[in-house]
């Protein structure tokens, strides 16, 4: 909703959806809004609890699962995250999301430099090495 209001209106609209949400985060969906902010926030810590309460009532929600790996991956724990990536693999076969997350678990296992060059290029963008590019 809040992309398609002026600028002005769309912190007042997401400070509201949020309120709304703390009432009602016991429900996946509603759940799900608040640990997409703590991630995006980098709030781990916060996510993994809001995660543990939400899988422990809802222990095959499709959404949770795959924010549980997220989250993993964000902690540098990717055998977990792939763990997680293939219990959802199991119950939701045709997930793009969860395919491609899983995707990503499996390039960071095999490849561990991958997260810190990946790392590198999000905090200094303008230091990456471009072929082609002088």
């Amino acid at each position: 909703i809040k992309d398609y209001l002026p600028e002005k209106d769309k912190k007042e609209v997401e400070d509201t959806v949020f309120e709304i949400a703390k009432h009602y985060a016991g429900k996946p969906a509603i759940a799900a809004i608040l640990i997409s902010e703590d991630l995006k926030n980098g709030r781990l810590e916060s996510a993994s609890v809001k995660l543990t309460n939400i899988l422990d009532k809802y222990p095959e929600d499709s959404t949770a699962l795959t924010l549980q790996g997220v989250t993993q991956l964000l902690k540098g724990e990717h055998q977990e995250a792939l763990k997680v990536f293939n219990k959802v693999e199991e119950i939701y076969p045709n997930s793009p999301t969860n395919k491609l997350m899983r995707s990503r678990a499996l390039s960071f296992k095999s490849n561990p430099n991958k997260e810190k060059q990946e790392a590198i290029e999000l905090k200094e963008p303008n230091k990456v090495e471009v072929p082609g590019r002088v």
